[in-house]
């Protein structure tokens, strides 16, 4: 028995439309991002809806966030005891208190520092160890002189969304965002520091009552 395909033919405008179409895919997140509105250098605050136990009163970060997804960090989880004698062999100068769960995307192997700009957290960068390592001679200085690396946070793992999850998560009650605060940062426990966002929070949500 022989099978005969049917030859399929694509006309020029057919190529264009094809074209156009696959284009439009490309640019979706792009064009997308001009509208939702980014959170990167803001702080989610872990909301009812959230059941991720990764996640419980937890506070983020917020480092990227655009059409194709977004990152951040936990900043004011501690990390369990096991991870941190594992790497303070790498950081020995650390104090235990100085080791945060970052998030659970590639913990105890992507390692990062929270970098505070001024003593009162006022802003701060977050530097992932391996890039750091690109430049032997000053990563070995800051690891190795307790002065230096004693106002660091150690931030193992990240938390990362796919293009428009994020978006969607906060829109589903998921996350509540505001504004980037050093004092969520300055000698709270979590929860303490949860507490002092969702406050926040509700602040923020009640002067937009106020307003409307």
């Amino acid at each position: 028995m022989s099978f005969r395909f049917k030859k399929i033919t694509i006309t020029p405008r057919q190529a264009r439309i094809y074209l156009f179409l696959a284009l439009v895919l490309l640019a979706a997140p792009t064009i997308l991002y001009k509208i939702l509105p980014s959170h990167a250098g803001q702080i989610l605050v872990a909301a009812g809806a959230s059941r991720d136990q990764n996640f419980s009163k937890t506070i983020l970060y917020m480092a990227e966030h655009h059409g194709y997804g977004a990152t951040g960090y936990i900043i004011n989880k501690p990390l369990d005891d096991a991870s941190i004698t594992l790497l303070q062999r790498i950081f020995p100068f650390a104090a235990r208190d100085q080791f945060y769960f970052g998030g659970p995307v590639a913990t105890n192997s992507e390692i990062f520092f929270l970098i505070p700009e001024d003593e009162d957290f006022k802003a701060i960068k977050i530097v992932s160890v391996k890039t750091l390592q690109e430049n032997p001679d000053q990563y070995n200085v800051l690891i190795n002189d307790p002065f230096a690396i004693k106002n660091l946070r150690i931030l193992s793992g990240y938390a990362g969304w796919y293009g428009f999850q994020l978006n969607k998560e906060i829109v589903l009650g998921g996350w509540d965002v505001i504004p980037y605060d050093g004092r969520f940062l300055k000698g709270l426990t979590q929860e303490e520091s949860w507490k002092a966002a969702v406050d926040k929070v509700l602040e923020e949500k009640s002067s937009t009552v106020e307003v409307l």
